[in-house]
């Protein structure tokens, strides 16, 4: 029995079949091992690239707020200058409106137009407690002088003290002459006066316009 040959075949195959299940639990123990080979270095790769992501989403993020925090002082500096300039200028308008009085008052001062020269004529004037002017050509140790004459008339209820500016032009209307006239004699309601005078200060020029001012004159102080 110890030498049946079925038993003998029985047996071999016993061990072949244990053989191959043998060599099929350490094929599949290698091809395990070659895939965990394979999944670590993946693994590695991800968490470099991921860890990449996050420092450069840190730069990003560090880069807007320091930006943001530039811009925002900006801004306030910016809101600081509007507001001084706002004070400056509400500062300064006052003083602008003050600075233009005095070119105001001598534009109203100054006549309107000018008169054209006319000699030994009366020219009627009529402004203020002013009536009329008459210009002549006088000779003075042989040179040629211009004389006016003017006539005031109080027509107020009130007493007045004359004063009066006249200015000769030359044919460019360039100002060649001034005189004025301040006569801080009374001049009583309905009374009228004559005021006669050689121009002083004119230029060696022929005049050939004039205008004729009156300021003040009504209940003025005597000096």
């Amino acid at each position: 029995m110890e030498n049946d040959p079925g038993t003998h075949i029985a047996d071999s195959a016993l061990e072949s079949s244990e053989r191959k299940r043998s060599s099929t639990r350490r094929s599949s123990r290698g091809r395990h091992h070659t895939r965990s080979h394979q999944a670590n270095p993946r693994l590695a790769v991800i968490i470099i690239l991921l860890g990449i992501f996050l420092a450069l989403l840190l730069v990003i993020t560090v880069y807007l707020g320091l930006e943001l925090a530039q811009v925002t002082k900006n801004a306030n500096r910016l809101a600081t200058e509007l507001t001084d300039a706002k004070l400056a200028l509400s500062t300064m308008k006052p003083r602008q409106e003050e600075a233009w009085q005095g070119p105001l008052q001598i534009a109203k001062e100054q006549p309107p137009a000018l008169i054209d020269m006319q000699f030994d004529k009366v020219i009627p004037i009529n402004k203020g407690y002013l009536k009329n002017i008459m210009f002549s050509v006088v000779n003075r140790n042989g040179q040629k002088r211009y004389e006016y004459r003017l006539v005031f008339e109080n027509t107020t209820p009130h007493q007045v003290y004359p004063h009066a500016r006249v200015t000769l032009f030359n044919k460019s209307q360039t100002q060649i002459g001034m005189d004025e006239i301040s006569d801080y004699t009374e001049l009583a309601p309905g009374e009228s006066r004559s005021h006669s005078a050689l121009m002083t200060h004119l230029a060696d020029q022929e005049p050939h316009r004039f205008s004729v001012d009156t300021k003040g004159g009504v209940n003025l102080p005597s000096p």
